[in-house]
């Protein structure tokens, strides 16, 4: 009995989660700059996130997995090349609304993982910051998230963000979950950047759809 009872304080203590100000959370991440910033040719992610789209009275529901790793670091940006895999769901609803699978390769200039931008982007969010704890290196954000839909119309969500703080800003945003989303961040093992074909490749100036201006060709000579 008493060996269960100190077991059980043990796990108690562990999980326990304490809340914190954006600027207790600034100050921790203070302490992890250098892992945060930690950034190297040929790091790699997997992001898998799976959703579903309204259509009329129905429900497409779909998953995107997406590898990325960065090809290059120069100066305060680095170039990642991502590799998108989008699979609807074999559904009436997805047929319907043209859902189709499909395969795209590009590569865009991202920002060098930074504590200072990391802090800016806080800052930029701090009014919809709903709640944020901690358990050891693990934080829990909550954000209260503005959606425009394809009408146009605006709908607001609360969506978590759980970071992991013994990895870089590259990877540490491991899971971001809404209302009819998920995504999950999975560690990969670092490739060997001069094995890509960069031969005829989509390079945008940033990952942000139509907002980027991209050029199609051969720009494998980016690695050297």
């Amino acid at each position: 009995m008493k060996t269960f009872i100190v077991l059980s304080l043990m796990v108690s203590s562990a999980s326990f989660a304490q809340s914190l100000t954006l600027t207790s959370l600034k100050s921790f991440m203070g302490q992890k700059q250098t892992v945060i910033e930690r950034v190297n040719v040929g790091m790699t992610k997997q992001l898998v996130t799976t959703g579903k789209i309204a259509v009329d009275a129905a429900v497409c529901n779909y998953t995107t997995t997406t590898d990325q790793s960065v090809l290059k670091i120069e100066g305060d940006k680095i170039i990642i090349h991502s590799k998108e895999k989008f699979s609807p769901d074999a559904s009436t609803a997805c047929t319907t609304a043209q859902y189709t699978p499909y395969e795209e390769s590009i590569i865009f200039y991202s920002d060098k993982p930074s504590l200072t931008l990391d802090v800016l982007d806080l800052d930029a969010i701090a009014a919809d910051v709903q709640t944020i704890s901690r358990v050891g290196d693990l934080v829990t954000m909550v954000i209260k998230s503005t959606f425009e839909e394809d009408d146009g119309t605006q709908t607001q969500d609360l969506v978590t963000y759980k970071y992991d703080f013994t990895k870089s800003s590259f990877k540490n945003l491991v899971q971001t979950q809404g209302s009819d989303f998920q995504t999950l961040s999975i560690d990969k093992t670092d490739i060997n950047v001069n094995l890509v074909n960069l031969s005829n490749i989509l390079f945008c100036d940033n990952n942000d759809g139509d907002n980027s201006e991209c050029s199609q060709g051969d720009f494998t000579d980016i690695l050297y």
